[in-house]
């Protein structure tokens, strides 16, 4: 891990359908750990609840608020997350609530959490997990970090794949030396992912793959995940098998766990994503990081401009392979020097050869040779498409800008 200070804070929390999990990691510590109600237990859960006192202003959250409920002390309000990216408002004592405000509630209630259990810390950073990232959770989230008061740099959302990931890539050597399977089950879905490295480049690139396995039947649980089992790990070696989930609760795995188990190590825990948040945190800004996963939000090429500065060509970079597209604005601002085309340097992370993609700037005013400033303006689309913008600067107070501007749209 990277050297941080001690007045740190380093967060993960799991959005879940009906509850959070927050794992969390500061100076001091060996590695994350994650909120627990009762101490030593495995109970992780912080249900998304919030419920208003009834006849007063103040609002509570998780377990609380639905004691005050079941005790008619209070107005509880469930399914915050679900409920805030639908928009949803309501009445309570005659009064209208968003259910965005108190999802946002919920959150700081409970990312303080952890400065209560010693001393006050600044959050770093902080890394939302999703099942699924969406167009949807980016909105609301981003919503979210501008009422947290957290800069863009210090904030992020992954999807479970991208904290399996981190996770994994944070075990001992012994649990990543190979393939790495992630069994996950909440009611009777089960899902499957499959991390692999390859070794042979630098940085190592890691892959993750998905595979949606089935339902279990009410009977015959244990015979039908077999099956599953059997199909997805049959004939490959595996440094660890993690189950994740309510659904592998109970002793009814049987037969399916002695199959796993043969030969592979296996983990049964709620917390993984939670805590692979929270690693993600912490590694995200880390230059010792060895690996590059290109997941599904991660942008899919690197951009660069080769510059001159200081008498030296050199490449500057605009744009690197991995870094999430869906909130990430790039700009630059270049001298020409005898020249009306942009050069963007494209090269993808696996490649070592580099395509050049010219980009023709029409119609400029006539000026001496580097007496023309041009921005440079990136937005990422998709993990794949991105939106360029060139615009006319002038030269400071000897050449005013034309106004004009140009874009272009690319994608790999």
């Amino acid at each position: 891990m990277r050297e941080i200070h001690s007045d740190e804070l380093y967060i993960g929390v799991d959005l879940g359908t009906e509850s959070a999990m927050l794992s969390y990691f500061h100076f001091g510590m060996e590695r994350p750990a994650t909120i627990s109600f009762i101490t030593g237990s495995g109970d992780y859960k912080l249900p998304m609840v919030m419920a208003k006192r009834k006849g007063m202003g103040n609002w509570v959250y998780g377990k609380e608020a639905l004691r005050m409920e079941r005790e008619g002390k209070g107005t509880a309000v469930n399914l915050l997350y679900q409920r805030a990216l639908k928009g949803e408002s309501l009445e309570i004592e005659g009064r209208n609530y968003k259910t965005q405000e108190l999802f946002l509630l919920f959150l700081k209630k409970i990312l303080s959490i952890p400065n209560k259990l010693d001393r006050q810390r600044k959050i770093s950073y902080l890394v939302v997990a999703v099942k699924n990232v969406t167009e949807a959770d980016i909105v609301l989230l981003g919503q979210v970090r501008e009422g947290l008061e957290l800069e863009k740099d210090q904030f992020e959302v992954v999807d479970y794949k991208e904290c399996f990931y981190f996770y994994s890539c944070n075990q001992e050597e012994s649990l990543q030396n190979h393939r790495v399977g992630l069994f996950g089950g909440n009611g009777r879905e089960i899902t499957y992912l499959e991390l692999e490295k390859d070794r042979q480049k630098k940085p190592v690139v890691v892959e993750v793959g998905e595979e949606k396995l089935g339902v279990l039947g009410m009977e015959k649980k244990d015979e039908m995940f077999l099956q599953m089992a059997e199909k997805v790990l049959a004939k490959k070696i595996f440094s660890a098998v993690y189950f994740v989930g309510e659904t592998f609760d109970g002793q009814w795995m049987s037969e399916s766990l002695k199959y796993i188990c043969r030969g592979r190590r296996a983990f049964l825990g709620k917390n993984l994503y939670s805590l692979g948040a929270c690693f993600a945190a912490f590694q995200k800004n880390s230059k010792s990081w060895k690996y590059i996963y290109l997941g599904d939000s991660a942008f899919k090429m690197n951009i660069s401009l080769k510059v001159k500065w200081k008498n030296e060509l050199e490449f500057y970079s605009l744009v690197t392979a991995g870094e999430n597209w869906y909130h990430k604005k790039h700009s630059c601002d270049v001298i020409l020097d005898d020249t009306n085309v942009i050069e963007l340097w494209l090269q993808h992370p696996y490649g070592r050869e580099a395509k050049i993609e010219n980009l023709e700037i029409a119609d400029l005013p006539r000026r001496p040779n580097r007496t023309t400033r041009i921005r440079i303006g990136l937005e990422l689309l998709s993990d794949t498409q991105v939106r360029i913008t060139l615009q006319d600067m002038g030269f400071g107070e000897f050449y005013s800008s034309s106004g004009k501007s140009w874009n272009y749209t690319m994608e790999f």
